[in-house]
């Protein structure tokens, strides 16, 4: 397997943080700008493994190991393997799990924190270029010990003791662009 060298800087985090636990001190619900919904942490454990290239077409397997950050995981392992295209699913299990809701009349994403240790049921997601660089976009289903689930947009979460990542890269390229009307990257297709 092949290691993943990765060395994020905390600070924006940090900031994003603090105001995320201010928010919450203060009893009113955090919301984050999607310029800010960035990766954020360390994934110092990260491996990957080409599993098949059948065309063009590239199958690998990403293995998270316990106190790898998923978000920056998937956004390094993306700018390592320079993928214009691609898409991915997840299980596992994960711990400070922070979800997004996107409220279109904020152009933000409220911040939904999930405490504690927790399956992850479902984590789907894609990549495409903008700006000339590979963006990830995430989903996640968490379950908790109860059985009940919580879902939304991916912000930040740790792998506890593991998340076992199969990604699909395709031999094209998808662009996203900034739209006004959301405030949101979405996908361009090429005519």
């Amino acid at each position: 397997m092949k290691p993943l060298f990765l060395a994020v800087s905390t600070f924006g985090f940090a900031a994003v943080s603090l105001a995320v636990s201010a928010a919450h001190a203060a009893g009113k619900a955090p919301y984050v700008p999607p310029e800010k919904a960035t990766p954020h942490g360390e994934a110092p454990h990260a491996r990957s493994q080409l599993l098949s290239d059948v065309n063009g077409r590239r199958t690998y397997a990403l293995i998270l190991k316990s106190g790898d950050e998923v978000f920056t995981a998937l956004s390094q392992f993306a700018r390592e393997h320079q993928l214009r295209a691609a898409h991915f699913t997840a299980i596992g299990a994960l711990r400070d799990v922070e979800l997004g809701w996107y409220d279109l009349g904020r152009r933000a994403y409220k911040v939904n924190p999930v405490q504690g240790q927790v399956e992850a049921l479902s984590v789907i997601g894609d990549v495409g270029m903008a700006s000339g660089a590979p963006v990830v976009h995430a989903h996640v289903v968490v379950g908790a010990e109860d059985g009940t689930t919580r879902g939304g947009h991916l912000l930040h979460a740790v792998a506890s003791p593991t998340l076992e990542v199969f990604v699909v890269e395709e031999p094209a390229e998808l662009r996203k662009e900034h739209d006004q009307d959301s405030g949101l990257t979405l996908f361009e297709p090429a005519p």
